[in-house]
């Protein structure tokens, strides 16, 4: 029977193998075939019809409109709370639908609503493209009006999707409104033209030929609806696309990536609408009060405060999303977000404590994991609940919080130091990286307006579980050594994150350094 240090190892030797596979076999694909192209036209064809049905017979304008009385009523307080709400097409319900020769469809639907805005101030934004570079940045580098007639637009975009690879692709549109009325319009977007660019911003910049391309987006079609009630407006799109298939012998690797990325798209296409809509016309506000008042003495105050684009793509995000969902549904109206936030302080605190009672009584290592659960409740939960009840102090809440996981870092480093399992020169240097990476995503949230909380598919509901596992691993076998090595199992965990956590900071440092650079030439 093979030891835990033995299997351990081997699982990772296989995941890095298979992420360099991964990385490798997405480096190039082949031009759809004609198959593969006539199969996502007759797909998009079918989804039209069904469309221009539902526009026509203005019925079940918004897919929230089909589901049973409680769940309707219950997903339109959601959305009211400025949740975004994701679901696949109910025409692609399964992922075996999408699967067609030599490619991938993925059809997904999503609804978000931006309260005190009109239609029309909706559609005046939301046409004015030459800004969409500004809307949604990061991932819109370069955006531009080609042409207009009527309601008809030609787009060019520049876009920026960064996951396993960094891509940057060319991409042209044809764009179609229609207005029903006063409370209702819809559009409809073709792309005509998707090019990966290589080298993008340099001297060296060009097109990459097809046959090189990663097929990362071969098509990309969007259908969008906009409806005026409630006080603001819901904004639904169905966004389909097409894709490379995923790599032979990849799939439980890959496959979950490639499929992920066009919802986690579509998040953040509509979260990042509902933003700029809010600030569009919160400025506009501002510039009618203040021309209304030009002798009123300035009234001295902070600014507004920009809340960040929340970038989360972790195993764990989409499952964990829902949990948190359903936890602040049935929280009782007696607990408040700071409650929990007091009870992940806490609960980091007891985790270091228990850690250092380790030294002498291993059941302090199954201590530690129970206060890491209980810290995930409370730190993962107190700002989903502040969202679900509308209850929103984005300035206190981003420091606070923040500050909290500052010192919660420095509890648990000295815990697991004192704790006798690691070196506390490695406890020391996760400390002093992890702070690198926190001091490097609050800078970039502040300067380009994204907050990111996972890298490399890792976020700190990643971490626990990986503390949690070595925990139970290190109380049945407190002298647990890596297979092949002397080190201790914490130690060359504690050093595999240092690496990972400098050379994270060191690339987003360097990639926001540039981004930032392009947007403020000399």
């Amino acid at each position: 029977m093979h030891s835990p240090t033995i299997r351990k190892h081997t699982l990772f030797s296989l995941v890095l193998v298979a992420n360099l596979s991964l990385t490798s076999s997405l480096r190039s694909a082949e031009t759809p075939t004609p198959e593969t192209l006539k199969a996502f036209e007759s797909y998009v064809q079918a989804a039209e019809v069904r469309n221009n049905e539902e526009l026509a017979n203005r019925k079940n304008f918004l897919w929230l409109d089909v589901l049973p009385k409680s769940e309707r009523e219950r997903t339109y307080q959601l959305l009211k709370r400025q949740q975004t709400t994701i679901r696949r097409s109910a025409s692609c319900a399964s992922r075996d639908c999408s699967k067609i020769p030599g490619g991938l469809i993925h059809d997904w639907t999503g609804i978000t609503f931006v309260p005190g805005v009109t239609l029309q101030q909706t559609l005046t934004a939301l046409q004015d493209y030459d800004r969409d570079a500004d809307y949604y940045r990061p991932t819109v580098l370069r955006s531009k009006l080609l042409s207009r007639a009527g309601n008809s637009f030609r787009v060019f975009l520049r876009l920026k999707e960064t996951h396993v690879l960094t891509v940057v692709l060319d991409t042209e549109y044809e764009i179609q409104y229609l207005v029903m009325d006063g409370t209702q319009a819809a559009s409809v977007s073709h792309s005509t033209l998707i090019t990966e660019i290589e080298n993008a911003g340099s001297a060296q910049e060009h097109a990459t030929p097809p046959k090189d391309s990663h097929g990362f987006l071969w098509r990309l079609n969007s259908y969008w609806r906009f409806y005026q009630a409630d006080g603001g407006v819901y904004i639904q799109c169905n966004a389909i696309s097409l894709t490379r298939d995923v790599p032979a012998g990849l799939g439980w690797l890959a496959g979950p990536f490639i499929e992920n990325v066009p919802r986690e798209s579509l998040d953040f296409t509509l979260t990042a609408t509902r933003e700029a809509l809010l600030k569009t016309t919160h400025t506009s506000g501002m510039q009618k009060s203040s021309n209304s008042t030009p002798s009123a003495k300035p009234f001295c105050r902070p600014g507004k405060f920009k809340s960040s684009t929340r970038l989360q793509n972790s195993f764990t995000a989409a499952t964990e999303r829902k949990a948190l969902l359903c936890l602040a549904a049935h929280m009782p109206p007696s607990i408040n977000s700071d409650h929990l936030t007091l009870l992940g302080f806490v609960a980091m605190f007891l985790a270091g404590c228990s850690y250092a009672l380790a030294r002498w009584n291993p059941w302090g290592l199954l201590l530690a994991t129970i206060c890491l659960a209980l810290n995930w409740f409370g730190d993962s939960l107190d700002g989903t609940l502040a969202r679900f009840r509308n209850r929103q102090r984005p300035r206190y809440g981003f420091y606070v919080d923040h500050m909290i996981d500052s010192f919660g870092a420095l509890f648990l480093m000295v815990g697991l130091a004192a704790s006798g399992y690691i070196d506390w020169r490695i406890a020391t240097g996760m400390l002093v990286a992890f702070l690198l990476l926190s001091i490097e995503s609050y800078l970039a949230s502040y300067t380009l307006g994204i907050f990111r909380l996972s890298f490399a598919k890792f976020g700190p509901t990643e971490i626990r579980i990986l503390l949690a596992i070595a925990n139970t691993v290190l109380f049945f076998l407190p002298a647990a050594r890596v297979s092949g090595w002397s080190h201790r199992l914490l130690d060359v965990g504690g050093a595999i994150a240092i690496v990972a956590m400098t050379a994270m900071a060191i690339v987003a440092a360097v990639s926001h350094t540039l981004t930032l650079y392009r947007q403020e030439t000399l």
